[in-house]
């Protein structure tokens, strides 16, 4: 695709396309590498077959977007986190593993983006293994992707409503209960809990052969 195009689309138009193109060449590297084969030092933090076994897969292997060879980091990091105020990317970039987002069986669009990420953020907050309440014992379970990328959703979503909390778990919050109604939107806006990142399970997002699937 030619830059000068690329350059006259909106910032929401941009930011599809680089969920997109990152979702795509995540599903590239996983298929060229296809079956997974264990690395020697990964294999002792790492499921065997888990993206994570790839060598480099974000930050070594090259792909050629609009004409320039780039990584998976450089997407997500350079381009999407650095150029654009959209933490809902966090729900929509895929690793291929369990405890990632969900694959759409959908392209995100300009048109429809808002839209798309706010439904891909519901699906995201209804997995138990994602995101649960424990009101009896008084935890609020979170993804470790908002440990990891808390601090990019203070900017449009921190709030001086959590007591005790610093600024990127207020924002992280803030942006959840914007998805819940009833109980549990009141239970996390008592702040009367204590917030616990669940295991990132990295093991490979795929059919097993013998699920009849």
């Amino acid at each position: 695709m030619d830059r000068s195009v690329y350059d006259k689309w909106t910032d929401k138009e941009k930011v599809a396309f680089w969920i997109n193109a990152y979702n795509a060449l995540t599903l590239r590297a996983i298929i060229d590498h296809y079956p997974i084969k264990p690395s020697f030092l990964p294999s002792f933090r790492f499921p065997k077959n888990s993206i994570r076994q790839i060598p480099g897969v974000w930050d070594k292997l090259q792909f050629e977007v609009m004409g320039r060879e780039m990584t998976l980091d450089a997407i997500e990091y350079a381009t999407l986190r650095t150029n654009f105020n959209e933490p809902r990317i966090h729900m929509a970039l895929v690793c291929a593993a369990m405890s990632c987002p969900p694959l759409r069986n959908e392209p995100y669009t300009g048109e429809r983006l808002d839209s798309q990420l706010d439904n891909q953020t519901a699906q995201f907050l209804k997995d138990p293994d994602k995101f649960r309440i424990d009101r009896t014992g008084g935890y609020v379970y979170l993804s470790s992707i908002f440990k990891w990328f808390g601090e990019d959703f203070i900017k449009t979503y921190r709030i001086d409503k959590f007591a005790d909390l610093g600024a990127t778990e207020e924002s992280v919050l803030n942006f959840v209960t914007g998805y819940l109604k009833g109980r549990d939107k009141e239970f996390l806006e008592s702040g009367n809990y204590q917030i616990v990142y669940l295991a990132y399970d990295w093991t490979l997002n795929d059919k097993s052969p013998d699920s009849g699937n």
